[in-house]
């Protein structure tokens, strides 16, 4: 049998998604994606394909139950393939690609070749939980002797040499009760930087008194600047004041000095011009006075 197509037309998280295999003569497909991608749940609509949606399904959370749709399509390997829609249901639950005509599952298992649903689920289905129940059972000695076969037949020819190898290597990672292991050693790391990390942490309560307590200061620093501005201007004028306090003084005494001749005669702009005019004048006529007075001493001596 060789997968052509898987669509999860409405089942789990997907609303008519597709994947093609059909492309070439490939004998391995490869799906990946990231945590929560979808993986498991493709996982599971290859299987519920194949063999029926359980009663009980948790894929329903998105499509209604009797929404549920899966469509696939099948080749033997001869040149014959099918194209099959299965839908949730208790009867008639498998169709044809129109979701409409009713097929009956003998021609879905023609595809199978006698393989039932535990034998898919455990060859071929394997999720990662049933790999961890099948090695839980496969070390016990017990679980599917399908399993240990195929165990035996992936070249694991000394199991218990290998699971103890194994081991030896885990326990040099992490022991419940070590310190040592490297695992141990980084949860001790870890948890004391949680704890350091709780120390320093602050609780709601605690960030809103410092919260407040920052505003307050903010707010007091603001008013507290702005008085110191006022004060500066203040300081400024009072120091213009101050030096011209001298000047103010001499002024004064000025004044004081000036004070008697309040009532003076006030001399026109061109006193001082007058005055040395008259003052050269007044020379002159004294010495032509003094002059004068020579000449008539002589006269009276004669």
């Amino acid at each position: 049998m060789k997968l052509l197509y898987l669509d999860m037309i409405a089942f789990g998280p997907f609303t008519h998604k597709r994947l093609d295999f059909s492309a070439g003569n490939h004998g391995l497909h490869i799906v990946y994606g990231a945590n929560e991608a979808g993986k498991s749940s493709a996982l599971r609509s290859l299987r519920y394909a194949l063999y029926g949606i359980p009663e009980r399904s948790s894929d329903d959370f998105i499509h209604p139950r009797d929404k549920l749709r899966i469509g696939i399509s099948l080749s033997d390997g001869n040149g014959k393939h099918s194209e099959f829609i299965r839908r949730k249901g208790r009867i008639n639950t498998l169709r044809s690609s129109d979701d409409v005509s009713v097929i009956a599952e003998s021609e879905l298992r023609a595809f199978l070749s006698g393989a039932d649903e535990l034998m898919f689920a455990t060859m071929f289905g394997i999720d990662h939980a049933a790999l961890i129940r099948g090695g839980e059972e496969i070390v016990r000695g017990g679980g599917n002797i399908g399993q240990i076969l195929f165990a035996a037949g992936s070249g694991i020819s000394d199991f218990r040499k290998v699971q103890v190898s194994l081991q030896a290597d885990a326990e040099k990672l992490f022991k419940p009760s070590g310190k040592n292991p490297r695992i141990n050693e980084a949860r001790s790391e870890i948890t004391e930087y949680q704890k350091q990390l709780r120390e320093i942490r602050l609780s709601a309560s605690d960030w809103a008194l410092h919260d407040e307590t920052l505003r307050n200061a903010i707010t007091r620093k603001t008013a507290t600047d702005a008085d110191i501005a006022e004060k500066m201007r203040q300081k400024s004028r009072l120091e213009r004041i101050k030096n011209a306090l001298p000047v103010i003084s001499r002024r004064k005494e000025s004044l004081t000095d000036l004070e008697p001749y309040r009532h003076a005669v006030l001399l026109s702009q061109d006193f001082g011009e007058r005055r040395r005019k008259i003052i050269t004048d007044l020379k002159i006529a004294e010495s032509s006075v003094l002059s004068a007075e020579k000449i008539l001493k002589r006269f009276g001596h004669l």
